[in-house]
């Protein structure tokens, strides 16, 4: 007699085999359609990207121009203005900031900004500062206690772009906020960005209890040539944190004033920091003073 067990073990292997070739053919399938589709969707962004480009480069031509009512190609408008406009300066930038503005594009930013979606709120603010033609950045200055550290980030870079050195000090409280704080990095780029000529913004990050938060000031200053940050950075020079006093006296060194020799040279005399440190110190007096102190 045939052994039925066998039989039926066979069996379901087969249809295992037939289910799992099917599963692979689907996949397959699945993949290449998806494929496709990508590529017509981007072959249809960049179709758009085109026409956009063509638009705005009217606008700035002084053209009358309106914006269209589709959705599609109003993202395609907004998405190039934003990259164009980081591109231009003076009347150019105003001229696309205006239209944008009359557009409605600006209202739609500030809109997006309030969205439920970190996504739809960082690029919101990437819109808005494509837009801004005035200082009015309140909308930004918001974001900077966002719940979404990409959207902090995003707000802060946008305020960079807007090259307005009165959002220095909310981005110095943004970077020490202990809730919500933005990474000190993102808040150096852009303070270097928004160009400040005095180092009286960066008076919050003095007295931070966040010792980054300081050294980055210190960096800054130094980075920027802002003078009147010398009695700051001498005073940093003491501070209980390495890196502190390494990013001080690296600015000291560029700001060259010979007065602040004297407080580096008293540091050197603690000998209580790490080597690089000390050769960062010996180095800045050098630089001060023309002698270069032995440890």
């Amino acid at each position: 007699m045939p052994d039925l067990s066998t039989a039926g073990a066979e069996s379901l292997a087969a249809w295992l085999l037939l289910g799992s070739a099917a599963l692979v053919a689907v996949l397959v399938v699945a993949v290449l359609v998806i494929r496709v589709w990508r590529w017509g969707a981007d072959a249809a962004d960049a179709r758009r990207a085109t026409w956009a480009r063509e638009v705005l480069f009217r606008v700035l031509e002084s053209e009358n121009v309106r914006a269209p009512w589709g959705s599609a190609r109003r993202r395609a408008l907004a998405k190039t203005a934003a990259r164009l406009s980081t591109k231009l300066r003076g009347a150019d930038r105003a001229t696309l900031a205006a239209w944008l503005t009359a557009e409605g594009f600006r209202r739609h930013a500030v809109e997006m900004m309030h969205s439920p979606v970190s996504l739809t709120r960082a690029r919101g603010a990437r819109m808005f500062v494509a837009c801004l033609a005035d200082r009015e950045t309140r909308p930004l200055l918001d974001l900077l206690s966002d719940r979404d550290v990409r959207v902090r980030s995003a707000a802060a870079r946008a305020l960079g772009e807007c090259g307005i050195d009165t959002a220095v000090p909310f981005l110095v409280r943004a970077a020490q906020s202990d809730a919500t704080p933005l990474p000190v990095s993102v808040a150096a780029m852009s303070i270097v960005h928004t160009a400040p000529r005095s180092a009286r913004s960066l008076g919050l990050a003095w007295q931070s209890d966040r010792p980054e938060v300081t050294a980055m000031a210190a960096e800054v200053a130094g980075f920027l040539h802002l003078t009147d940050a010398r009695v700051a950075l001498e005073h940093a020079v003491a501070h209980d944190n390495p890196a502190v006093v390494d990013a001080a006296a690296w600015s000291l060194a560029r700001l060259g004033d010979p007065r602040s020799a004297t407080p580096i040279d008293a540091r050197l005399r603690r000998h209580d920091l790490p080597p690089l440190v000390q050769r960062s110190l010996h180095g800045a007096y050098a630089e001060l003073h023309h002698v270069r102190l032995e440890p």
